[in-house]
């Protein structure tokens, strides 16, 4: 169970806003690719989104590896955000 913090310090505070200012890159950078060509991508993430799947990526490197994954894959074996999603960890491991 997470812990809830009251009174956070100042580095606690800034690693939640550090946090906030890569999630809101991660949405600017998805926002500035072609959409058209990745409309399906983002209907994709919005379902999961509703769903209550937290698969979000939260760095712009993670999103450039979904984007990178679904724009080569997509019409031949990837099907669902998810399936994307899981490559793309899988690919990050081995650059690593």
């Amino acid at each position: 169970m997470a812990k809830i913090v009251t009174s956070p310090d100042e580095e606690q505070l800034k690693s939640a806003l550090d946090h906030m200012e890569e999630e809101r890159n991660v949405i600017v950078f998805l926002h500035k690719a072609d959409l058209q060509k990745y409309v399906k991508l983002v209907e994709e993430m919005e379902y999961d989104i509703l769903q209550k799947k937290d698969l979000f990526p939260r760095t712009v490197f993670n999103m450039c590896g979904i984007l990178v994954v679904w724009k080569y894959k997509y019409g031949s074996e990837y099907k669902r955000f998810s399936d994307v999603v899981n490559v793309s960890k899988k690919r990050r491991r081995r650059i690593s």
